[in-house]
């Protein structure tokens, strides 16, 4: 494979990975609309109901009685009821307000504290204010034919509106005021409809699309890096074959290994993008689905989350083995107590333990002596995080045993388990860079082989030593040996 071919195949893959991110980026938008619309939806449900409430009340009492002045004269329109118009012992005048003309001057005088447009409208108008807008009158048209609820975005006045609106049906308590007009029960009488203005809604929205765009962006750049380390990485590997072809014949031999070794290891990072990949789109299109509640949903972002972070390991291993072999990796020393560290790492992966049937412990150690060091906590942290998940991870059934001691000013961890164990021919090579044992189901071991790598060199930066012994099919034990105080 040349360096073009390997040139020519990260581009591809730098334009794989960006119409994946373009592809779940729109979709994710769509779904901050959907969103958007079903809040509004909602929002308009409840001023509707509220509506109806008032209506409703209005009309169980055959309306209220209220005193005339210049804003609530007599209603012309019932005209027909003997008691529209009432006098009080005091001699104050009160008219009869109906539900519809209840409804009628709450939203024109008080409109403005919620924002919200409400109308009552019908195709055979009394008042030419009441009359359909064009909307409206495709909503009454619907009623008409059965249709029983009408929703939408359109715009009044420029102006976007999510407009929601129901039919109104002739009741008992509605033959008061309508009877002299022809209606019997059950007749379709007119709509009421509300209109919430979506501004309401899209200032809010469109700061969750740029946390949107901003997180794709973030990914994308990550991904980008990842990928581009990965090629870094991999042409640095096959110049370093190339010369060695070219000075040595027993140098081919080792570069076919190596070449060998590179092609799985590029499987496997391969698969383990991919496999991630994958997820995220396919949950990601379920999304989309209308007809899936809305738990399931929820459980499909966590899946989606979950292969994200997946692939953030993966970008960081491939960072951490970049620096190992550019010599970048610098060794950073604090004191620390290290029993507690490995207490609370033990408290951390109980559960993943337990999830498996697995009994993880700590053995106890000498309190008499002294356990603290000045060390590099991080890369100790590490280097014990990657032999714990290795051992959790390969061990199917039983339990793992870590234990401690020190002598001379040097520390021996050993971590047991009663896994699968490693073929003997095999322990030579699990700490080398871009290799992997060879286990019989690869879909329940996953991994892109390079955390024992990436644990041993940590180990030599800190001037320590890692070994292992096994043996198939009953379990490992993995030894790290270190100095309490750093030196360089």
């Amino acid at each position: 494979m040349g360096l073009q071919k390997l040139k020519k195949q990260q581009y591809i893959w730098f334009l794989i990975w960006s119409v994946f991110i373009i592809n779940l980026a729109y979709f994710s938008l769509l779904y901050v609309n959907k969103e958007e619309r079903q809040l509004a939806y909602y929002y308009a449900l409840a001023n509707f109901n509220k509506d109806q409430s008032i209506r409703q009340w209005g009309a169980s009492y055959g309306g209220v009685y209220i005193p005339v002045d210049s804003n609530t004269l007599p209603n012309e329109n019932l005209s027909h009821i003997p008691e529209r118009d009432i006098t009080t012992p005091s001699g104050k005048q009160l008219t009869l307000m109906n539900p519809a003309y209840m409804i009628r001057d709450l939203h024109e005088h008080f409109h403005y504290f919620y924002g919200v447009v409400g109308h009552l409208t019908s195709n055979r108008l009394i008042r030419a204010e009441n009359k359909a807008d064009e909307w409206e009158t495709d909503a009454l048209y619907q009623f008409e034919n059965g249709t029983s609820e009408v929703s939408g975005i359109s715009k009044i006045n420029t102006k976007e509106y999510f407009r929601f609106m129901r039919p109104l049906i002739i009741e008992k308590s509605c033959l008061k005021c309508h009877i002299h007009q022809g209606y019997k029960i059950g007749d379709l009488r007119g709509g009421l409809s509300v209109s919430i203005p979506m501004e309401i809604f899209q200032a809010n929205t469109n700061k969750h699309k740029l946390w949107v765009i901003a997180i794709n962006l973030i990914v994308w750049l990550l991904g980008l890096f990842g990928i581009h380390i990965s090629f870094i990485i991999i042409t640095k590997h096959f110049k370093n074959q190339i010369t060695t072809e070219n000075k040595l014949s027993e140098a081919l031999k080792n570069s076919k290994i190596s070449d060998q070794r590179k092609s799985r290891f590029v499987a496997n990072v391969s698969h383990e993008i991919r496999t991630p990949m994958n997820g995220i789109m396919g949950f990601t299109s379920l999304l989309l689905e209308e007809s899936i509640p809305q738990e399931e949903k929820k459980h499909f972002i966590h899946i989606i989350e979950k292969n994200g972070r997946n692939l953030l390991d993966i970008v960081n291993d491939l960072t951490n083995i970049s620096k190992i072999e550019s010599g970048q990796m610098e060794v950073f020393t604090s004191s620390f107590n290290l029993y507690e560290e490995l207490v609370d790492l033990v408290l951390f992966y109980t559960p993943e333990a337990k999830e498996k049937g697995l009994q993880l412990s700590l053995q106890e150690i000498n309190k008499e002596e002294e356990w603290h060091i000045k060390q590099d906590k991080n890369k100790l942290t590490a280097i014990f995080t990657n032999l714990i998940k290795n051992a959790i991870k390969y061990t199917p059934s039983g339990s793992i045993d870590i234990s401690l001691k020190q002598d001379n000013g040097e520390i021996t961890c050993c971590i047991s388990d009663t896994g699968i164990g490693i073929p003997k021919e095999k322990l030579d090579f699990i700490f080398g860079r871009f290799t992997q044992v060879e286990i019989e189901d690869r879909n329940t071991y996953e991994g892109a082989g390079l955390g024992l790598s990436i644990t041993k060199a940590y180990g030599e930066l800190l001037k320590g030593e890692i070994w292992a012994h096994s043996e198939e099919g009953k379990g490992s034990q993995f030894y790290f040996s270190f100095p309490k105080e750093y030196y360089r």
